[in-house]
């Protein structure tokens, strides 16, 4: 394993510049996440970025990106955490139809073998009733073709 020292903290100034509100959490590698923007994120999304868990994640990836010919890159290691960047910030800063975020839970974590795997949990689902009253009052309707006196008068072609 390679040593990154300071990568969760790395990211969590990308987080920061980015217009997130990251606080310290109880457990070392643990935060939470409180705002984006003006935004408040009511759920409190626990962001989990442990750094011996982080590390072999990162040096995971990395192999996968130096290994695939069409990343071409020269820093694996910087990709693969401008990466796990993009994948946190989606799950934080993407809202439903009603501006809610429902990101309950970022990072990375240990699986049952043992080994780093990324971890994207969210709210269960509220009542999909709602949701699609609001998509209802959202559709678009194109009115039906009026008739004018062109019409009347146009006669299709025949090919016969």
């Amino acid at each position: 394993m390679t040593e990154h020292l300071g990568y969760a903290q790395r990211i969590r100034q990308e987080l920061e510049e980015m217009a997130f509100v990251v606080e310290d959490a109880a457990e070392p590698g643990e935060y939470v996440v409180t705002a984006y923007g003006d935004d408040d994120l009511p759920l409190r999304p626990r962001l989990s970025l442990p750094e011996d868990v982080l590390a072999d994640y990162l040096d995971a990836l990395a192999a996968d990106l130096a290994a695939d010919a069409a990343w071409d890159t020269e820093q694996p290691l910087d990709e693969a955490i401008s990466l796990v960047l993009i994948n946190i910030e989606e799950e934080l800063a993407s809202t439903d139809l009603e501006g809610r975020n429902h990101a309950v839970h970022v990072g990375v974590r240990r699986d049952h073998a043992g080994s780093a795997q990324w971890v994207a949990e969210r709210e269960p689902a509220r009542d999909a009733a709602s949701g699609a009253e609001l998509a209802r009052e959202l559709e678009w309707v194109a009115d039906p073709p009026r008739l004018d006196e062109r019409d009347a008068q146009y006669t299709p072609p025949s090919f016969e």
